[in-house]
């Protein structure tokens, strides 16, 4: 999960520091980079901290989190499958 966390980061980062766009364009309902940023984050945060493991991972994850608190994106909405 930390590996795939910092993978998405290197193609999510910078078009969500420009700007927040649909992951999709041709219209349908998506999240935007930044609620996939911030979600991903928060889930690494929710997995590695109660382990007590890697720690300077779960510090950056939440650096990342407060940095981008004044992104105006909502949470994520649960899954339709899962709802």
């Amino acid at each position: 999960m930390a590996a795939w966390t910092l993978h998405a980061m290197t193609y999510l980062l910078d078009r969500s520091m420009a700007a927040d766009k649909s992951m999709i364009d041709d219209g349908r309902a998506a999240p935007t980079a930044r609620q996939l940023l911030r979600y991903r984050w928060r889930r690494l945060l929710a997995e590695l901290e109660p382990a007590g493991e890697l720690e300077s991972l779960c510090a950056l994850a939440g650096d990342l989190l407060t940095a981008t608190e004044n992104w105006p994106v909502p949470d994520l909405p649960l899954y339709p499958a899962f709802r």
